[in-house]
């Protein structure tokens, strides 16, 4: 269980960081969820806690340094990070992990089952490691895996207390090689443009878990 105490940045400064952060990357390969702000220009933040419901799966399941321990580190290791740029605080929790038990969903989140929790009226914050970008794909259309490394943002705010009350984070292996070497392909689609290291992983989890804050 995490005990994180975070604070909001101000916009422009949480996005000069990231762009500093990401600037070895091709920019085309990278996507996040919009800042979004009240009718006055405030940007909507979370209460007093953001509690966060993890996939089970694996980020790649044939290599160690991304099965669901290590990315789920990466996770935390990210929270960590955005909490040394705190003004006001609340608590970040990881919450119960997905899917539920009781939804008899399977073991892991997957093209079949995200819908279950993401763009749902279930009270989750869903972290998703999509191994193959088959999320992805279901959600952005066909080849999207080879352009979208990973997406994060809010889902519901409440206007009147200018609150977030839902949010979601999608991780994709979709480029990251497997124990072979190779990245998915699919036909018609053009291919990886970017072979991910550790490095970069981190950096992108790192890049979309401040979209969540």
């Amino acid at each position: 269980m995490l005990g994180l105490i975070h604070k909001i940045l101000p916009i422009r400064q949480v996005f000069s960081i990231i762009f500093t952060l990401i600037a070895f990357v091709p920019l085309q390969a990278w996507a996040g969820g919009a800042q979004q702000t009240t009718i006055d220009g405030v940007p909507f933040r979370w209460g007093t806690e953001l509690v966060f419901n993890a996939d089970k799966g694996n980020l790649k399941s044939d290599v160690a340094a991304f099965r669901h321990d290590a990315a789920m580190q990466m996770v935390e290791d990210a929270f960590d990070t955005w909490g040394g740029l705190v003004q006001n605080s609340f608590d970040i929790y990881e919450g119960e992990s997905l899917p539920f038990i009781e939804d008899d969903a399977g073991s892991d989140l997957n093209q079949n089952n995200f819908d279950l929790y993401l763009n749902s009226n279930v009270a989750v914050n869903p972290v998703v490691f999509d191994e193959n970008g088959e999320v992805l794909e279901e959600i952005f259309g066909e080849c999207s895996k080879f352009s979208l490394l990973a997406f994060a943002g809010f889902e519901d705010w409440n206007i009147n207390t200018g609150t977030i009350e839902k949010a979601r984070a999608v991780f994709s292996g979709a480029c990251i090689p497997d124990s072979n070497g190779k990245t998915v392909s699919q036909d018609g689609c053009g291919g990886c443009p970017i072979r991910l290291d550790s490095t970069q992983v981190r950096t992108m989890i790192l890049h979309e878990v401040g979209h969540l804050l």
